[in-house]
């Protein structure tokens, strides 16, 4: 099977703690074809380095996603974590629907306020 032709993905990852899956996602060119994307990684403990494959994909597939769900609850995801994703997400070209869930994490007044702006 070849990953270039998929044109929707959906992960689930709870309660799971290696980064290899993260770091696979974050690889230029792995899905050309790609137009929407469900990612449900709540509480697999991102902090910044997991927010930073996260951010990767998304700008990997900035040019071709349209639909994006994207779970990160309980990820402990501060500040820069979430400015990172979010400035990821307003890069997303064709972008219709947004899905986004980033409750329970330790961002503060920087996160909140870079999500506030977002939205």
């Amino acid at each position: 099977m070849s990953l270039n032709a998929l044109t929707s993905l959906k992960i689930n990852i709870n309660h799971y703690y290696s980064f290899k899956v993260f770091e696979c996602l974050a690889n230029p060119g792995i899905f050309p074809a790609l137009k929407s994307v469900n990612l449900d990684f709540e509480n697999v403990s991102l902090k910044s380095e997991g927010a930073k494959f996260v951010s990767q994909f998304i700008q990997t597939v900035s040019k071709t996603i349209e639909d994006m769900s994207l779970n990160l609850r309980y990820n402990r995801l501060n500040d820069e974590s979430v400015v990172e994703i979010l400035d990821a997400i307003e890069g997303i070209e064709k972008l219709s629907g947004l899905s986004l869930a980033i409750s329970a994490n330790v961002f503060k007044e920087i996160g909140t306020d870079r999500l506030a702006y977002f939205l």
